[in-house]
């Protein structure tokens, strides 16, 4: 790629504007960015460029100290990229021996004056480039055994460092690119939790549009539970109000904390507003179990089309159609591989067990590819309150359909009691909770009592959940 080529597009190398996807052509220079971009060769930086690529702090610091670094605010390649983001680049694809000092180069840089603000060809900064997390380097086997067991933590640990740094240096979070868009952007697609928690840490807007008129704000519901859950916290907190959840009572079931003693502390204080299970707050429920059934989760499958889920699989426990939790003679049942079905006769005594799960309601087929709202959200009225709804837990160890129709014809141990919400008019509480509070989705505490008998605390609907 040569800078003739990209001049139509870029102009001069500063933000001389910002472009349209279509009518300013947007589209077409990030294609022509990104696709040159994959074949890019380091071996063409210069030999202080090289230093920095690969975090060697030693030749670094010789070079500029002698004199034989260039002007520390000049820029390398056709992409016209400053050293700050070449050693970001270099954080993100290198594999990291002990010898490799990244973070203490850009350090280094940044305390000789390196403005943290430069821009490339189209507009952005080392901080957008930090976060994308398109990390290509491979972990060490303690680190990736340890990314196995969470295959949705993305590999920012070593990334996070560089950008606190460029942030305490003056790197602005909220600078926008040539298509107008702010590092949050950046962090959104590749589920960067740690980054993005990072930049609202630090004041980034979630209401600057980018060229086309997207924000933040009314987009970010569209990449997945665990930003969801990420950004809603950051707006409660900036709104001084809270959810239940976002901390943690056993009493209650809903609260959580770090040790009895934390909990009985903290008592006192949360049975005042505590909403505790009784018959005006909860509703009983028969789940049904289907035999063979798979469910995709999207936010996933459009990571892995991308290429940012390669290092990081999706399990396969989150493709279960059904399961139920282990009993307490610690056999769990699910479906696939020769399970029995969960819905027949068991021997076993069931030990009933909390659980926080999430609600999710179908949509209408009619209006399964109709647009969104403005807040990245389906309209209420396109989902079908009818529908079977799917429920399922953070790790998939109980998942199941709960079904309309299939309410009204079993008897509930714990129904016997005065005033117990049962049957399709329970069902009916839960679906207008979710559309009324959650829209399509929301998250509850919620007791399994038996195979056929979930019990869900539909008076208080928790924090968005990172699944």
């Amino acid at each position: 790629m040569s800078r003739q080529e990209l001049k139509p597009y870029t102009g001069p190398y500063t933000a001389s504007g910002i472009l349209t996807s279509i009518k300013d052509k947007g589209q077409t220079l990030r294609g022509l960015y990104q696709d040159e971009a994959r074949n890019w060769d380091p071996k063409k930086l210069s030999k202080f460029g090289l230093a920095c690529y690969f975090g060697m702090l030693e030749a670094v610091v010789k070079m500029v100290q002698s004199g034989a670094a260039p002007l520390l605010n000049s820029h390398e390649t056709p992409y016209h990229w400053d050293y700050l983001s070449i050693i970001v680049f270099g954080a993100q694809r290198v594999s990291h021996p002990s010898g490799l000092k990244h973070l203490e180069c850009l350090e280094f840089l940044l305390a000789r004056g390196v403005p943290p603000n430069s821009q490339d060809i189209v507009g952005s900064t080392a901080l957008h480039h930090a976060c994308t997390g398109q990390t290509t380097n491979k972990p060490d086997p303690e680190t990736l055994a340890e990314l196995l067991t969470k295959p949705h933590l993305p590999q920012s640990n070593k990334i996070a460092p560089l950008i606190r740094s460029l942030i305490k240096h003056g790197a602005n979070v909220d600078h926008q690119n040539r298509y107008g868009e702010v590092a949050l952007f950046s962090a959104f697609p590749s589920n960067n939790i740690e980054v993005i928690d990072i930049l609202l840490e630090n004041g980034a807007s979630l209401d600057i549009p980018e060229a086309d008129g997207i924000t933040p704000r009314s987009f970010f519901v569209r990449y997945g539970p665990q930003v969801t859950a990420c950004v809603s916290k950051w707006i409660r907190k900036r709104e001084g109000t809270d959810a239940p959840r976002e901390g943690g009572q056993r009493r209650c079931q809903v609260e959580r904390y770090c040790s009895t003693e934390c909990q009985k502390k903290a008592w006192p204080v949360h049975k005042k507003i505590c909403k505790p299970f009784d018959t005006s707050t909860t509703v009983v429920l028969k789940p049904s179990y289907r035999k063979g059934g798979t469910v995709q989760p999207l936010a996933s499958l459009t990571r892995s089309v991308f290429g940012y889920d390669k290092d990081h699989p999706t399990p396969d426990s989150f493709y279960r159609g059904a399961h139920i939790p282990q009993t307490k003679s610690g056999k769990g049942k699910g479906h696939g591989k020769g399970a029995k079905s969960a819905a027949g006769k068991s021997d076993q005594k069931f030990e009933p067990k909390n659980l926080i799960i999430k609600v999710q309601v179908q949509l209408k087929q009619e209006t399964l590819y109709g647009p969104m709202q403005d807040n990245g959200s389906y309209d209420s009225g396109r989902f079908d309150a009818k529908g079977d709804l799917l429920v399922y837990t953070k790790k998939r160890d109980f998942v199941c359909m709960i079904t309309r129709a299939e309410q009204g014809s079993v008897d509930f141990e714990s129904s016997s009691a005065a005033g117990v919400c049962v049957g399709e008019k329970a069902f009916d509480r839960l679906v207008q909770v979710v559309l009324n509070k959650g829209v399509g989705k929301a998250y509850f505490a919620a007791v399994l009592n038996s195979e056929k008998e979930l019990v869900v605390k539909v008076g208080e609907v928790l924090a968005e959940q990172p699944f």
